[in-house]
């Protein structure tokens, strides 16, 4: 109770680590209201009263790209004194691309040998394939 804690989380995809930051949270006299549906985690004596237990709830906003598909893991990290809590959870991400790239048609239907216009439209260095 009373005090300010340090969680510090880390981003991990396919192994590899994509980025770690840290936020100071300050636990207060009173438990936060927190959302039943949410995964609770603790720390400490397993001992201690009901009485005595804080919840705190902490948002973390999280920035991606390409590179979390298909999976992302976020670990995160509390110590405090003689005990740690790591706690993990994996989030699916939708499939992107390094670069952004365009393409407009024409049209949308064409009989063969129709003629159709094609446009592709990409950043500098982007890497396309038709």
């Amino acid at each position: 109770k009373n005090s300010e804690q340090t969680i510090n989380w880390y981003l991990l995809s396919g192994g590899h680590k994509l980025s770690e930051s840290s936020e100071p949270v300050t636990i207060g006299s009173e438990s936060d209201l927190l959302n039943p549906n949410l995964v609770q985690l603790s720390y400490g004596d397993a001992e201690v009263n009901e009485a005595d237990k804080i919840l705190k709830e902490v948002e973390l906003t999280v920035n991606t790209n390409h590179t979390a598909y298909p999976e992302l893991t976020v670990i995160a990290m509390v110590n405090s004194q003689n005990s740690s809590l790591t706690d993990s959870h994996k989030f699916k991400v939708g499939y992107c691309t390094e670069h952004q790239v365009g393409l407009q048609l024409s049209t949308l239907k064409s009989q063969p040998r129709g003629k159709v216009d094609m446009t592709v439209e990409s950043d500098e260095g982007s890497l396309c394939g038709l």
